[in-house]
């Protein structure tokens, strides 16, 4: 028999699966980014016939959907507690071998908003010990807690790759984080 968050995270699962063609769409937009194509040598190109070595930054890829009329916060968050004992993002992040984040907001079959993230520039800038340092960890009703960097933030720094935001006027205000949230 399944346990309960077994049945939540295959639900879960399951819509988020649902959204693959977009996922592809965003990977596809964003591998001119990650590709990098570098002429060779003379050496390689008279002795090995190479006139172009291609350099892909590989690495797998955490992806995390979220429904855009249920989350009016465009950060990302990642779990930094969960009362079950099950590992944080937080810490399965921190671990590195993550490479890309994308994170999505969807509504309707596709992404209204979207950000890819290197997680590489996210530890090596220390951006989620800065979160956990701000003190500002949300608490959620089950007793989880969350963190955030913001969007800004990440662009700041490096780690966005690329993105796509929605107009003002299609994302919701951003409430008041002191009032407590939900996801």
């Amino acid at each position: 028999m399944a346990y309960r968050g077994q049945q939540s995270w295959k639900l879960e699962k399951a819509w988020a699966d649902g959204h693959r063609p977009a996922i592809e769409e965003v990977v596809r937009s964003v591998a001119g980014t990650i590709i990098n194509i570098q002429v060779s040598s003379f050496q390689e190109d008279t002795s090995e016939a190479i006139d172009y070595d291609i350099q892909v930054e590989s690495g797998a890829m955490a992806c995390r959907i979220r429904r855009a009329d249920r989350v009016a916060y465009r950060d990302l968050t990642m779990t930094s507690f969960r009362p079950s004992g099950a590992p944080p993002e937080v810490d399965k992040i921190r671990k590195g071998r993550v490479r890309w984040y994308l994170y999505a907001w969807a509504r309707q079959g596709g992404f209204v908003e979207w950000m890819f993230v290197d997680l590489d520039v996210v530890r090596r800038k220390g951006l989620i010990e800065e979160a956990l340092k701000k003190d500002s960890e949300v608490v959620l009703r089950d007793g989880s807690r969350f963190v955030h960097i913001s969007f800004d933030e990440l662009d700041r720094e490096g780690a966005l790759i690329a993105s796509k935001r929605a107009p003002s006027n299609e994302r919701f205000a951003t409430p008041d984080r002191s009032r407590g949230a939900s996801t």
